[in-house]
């Protein structure tokens, strides 16, 4: 039995930055801080079986939180010398302080952040109270990573602002070493004019997976490229978005205390594993609700996907790049990953 678990936890709904693309901007609002059951979260969590664990701090900012809150979870982690326990936090860097990030590397926390390219690209839907620029701020804070060996990573979401600069896009993210995962913007009435359809996705896939593999040089990695080869070759990938991965490992948990399976949120209350307010996890079952979430979504998926060639490996795609974030239905851009798989298909067997 896998003893790997992968906790995403959603440290606050608030933010500093009021991006256009945001997708959570009208979410619920908090009516109870997650500070009241950390303590139990955390205890309850590493008192499972799970041997394996991997803490993403999500938000929302979630360095809105003080550095106290963060010396807490450490503490609370000590306890469990005999669990294998990493951390990650997904945070955009513009409250990060020198202090914050000497800290975050002591404790070994990887740190990730949001960037969409270069200064044009970046600062045109990305903003922030007494926030001039934020790809200024940003780059200032990868930059002091870098000086501390610190690796930088950054989502880089496509939306009709950058899908035409692929070239300028990549050139930046290779310039200054920051390895990026490339995630489409999810389809919203509230932004129609940064909305993308999947050919247009598929097309900058296809583009930029070209500027990658030709060099030879690349000091980067970008994904989901690499996981897509190994499918296509092996069978198989680890990366989340393909295989089910995100109902074998994943446990999504708001500020609320409602848990779900996959990394993100669902709109489908039915697949709420349980709350921290009325429920122990040491009870809950988690192994068997994820189990549950996969199974109904493999019989759901496989009316849409049983007859694709690439069905073996994919499953579907991600349901978070659904537009109701169904786990029930197939990734909203699938035709833009039959059009990578094909293209990369295409050079494997060169």
């Amino acid at each position: 039995m896998d003893s790997f678990l992968s906790a995403v936890i959603k440290t606050t709904k608030r933010c500093n930055l009021s991006c256009d693309y945001c997708y959570d901007k009208d979410g619920e609002i908090e009516d109870r801080p997650i500070e009241e059951h950390i303590d139990k979260l955390m205890g309850e969590i590493l008192s499972t079986d799970f041997e394996n664990i991997y803490f993403t701090w999500h938000g929302g900012e979630p360095l809105l939180k003080p550095i106290s809150f963060y010396e807490n979870i450490a503490k609370i982690q000590r306890r469990f010398p005999n669990k294998k326990i990493r951390n990650g936090i997904q945070s955009n860097l513009t409250l990060l302080t020198a202090d914050a990030l000497l800290y975050l590397k002591e404790l070994g926390f990887g740190i990730a952040t949001s960037l969409d390219g270069p200064e044009e690209l970046t600062d045109i839907n990305r903003h922030g109270l007494g926030v001039e620029s934020v790809f200024d701020t940003i780059k200032k804070e990868i930059e002091s990573m870098q000086l501390l060996d610190i690796r930088p990573k950054a989502v880089c979401v496509i939306s009709q602002t950058n899908l035409n600069h692929i070239r300028r896009l990549y050139e930046f993210f290779e310039s200054m070493k920051i390895d990026i995962t490339v995630t489409p913007l999810i389809p919203n009435e509230r932004y129609p004019k940064l909305n993308i359809t999947p050919q247009e996705y598929g097309r900058a896939l296809i583009e930029l997976f070209d500027l990658w593999y030709g060099n030879e040089e690349s000091n980067i990695k970008i994904i989901p490229f690499n996981h897509i080869m190994n499918g296509l070759l092996f069978g198989q990938s680890e990366y989340c978005m393909f295989s089910e991965n995100c109902l074998n490992y994943y446990v999504n948990i708001s500020p609320n205390g409602d848990i779900f399976p996959t990394c993100s949120k669902l709109n489908d209350s039915s697949f709420r594993i349980g709350n921290l307010k009325y429920d122990s996890i040491t009870t809950l079952d988690i192994r068997k609700a994820l189990e549950r979430a996969k199974m109904l979504r493999a019989d759901s998926i496989k009316r849409y996907c049983q007859d694709c060639e690439y069905y073996f490996f994919c499953r579907g795609g991600c349901p978070a790049q659904h537009t109701n974030f169904s786990i029930l239905e197939k990734d909203h851009f699938c035709i833009s990953n039959r059009m990578i798989f094909d293209h990369i298909s295409h050079i494997l067997r060169q």
